[in-house]
C-alpha cells in the first residue's frame, strides 16, 4: 500500500491520525511518517492489513446503517458498537452516519 492510499483510506473513514495510531498500536508520528509523500518504502503490510480490515468493518457498519428506518446517534460507545459493530470507536459515528445518510432518506435520530 502506498502512503497516499493509506492516507486516503484513513481520511475516507473520517479517522484522525491519533485514532489510527491507537488502532495500530503505533504513535501519531509513525502514522504521519507512513503517509508522507516522500516515503521511499510503502506502508508496512501488517499496518496496511489492519487498516484494510478496519475499513471493511466500517463499510459493513455503513451497509447496516443504510438498511435502518432511522439512523440512531449515540453518546455511549457500548450502545454504538451494539448497533453498528464491535470494535468501531464512537469517533467514527459522524462519518458513518454521513455516508449512510447520503444514500438513504432515513432521518438521523439524535435521541439515543
Amino acid at each position: 500500500m502506498t502512503p497516499a492510499m493509506f492516507k486516503t483510506l484513513r481520511e475516507g473513514m473520517g479517522l484522525a491520525a491519533e485514532e489510527v495510531a491507537t488502532l495500530l498500536g503505533v504513535t501519531r508520528k509513525t502514522v504521519f511518517a507512513m503517509e508522507s509523500p516522500t516515503r521511499v518504502l510503502g506502508v508496512p503490510e501488517e499496518h496496511a492489513e489492519a487498516l484494510r480490515a478496519f475499513a471493511h468493518q466500517f463499510d459493513l457498519a455503513v451497509s447496516r446503517a443504510k438498511r435502518r428506518k432511522a439512523l440512531p446517534r449515540f453518546t455511549d460507545e457500548a450502545r454504538f458498537q451494539e448497533v453498528y459493530g464491535e470494535g468501531l470507536p464512537l469517533s467514527v459515528q459522524g462519518e458513518l452516519l454521513y455516508q449512510a445518510h447520503r444514500v438513504t432518506t432515513a432521518p438521523i435520530d439524535y435521541e439515543r
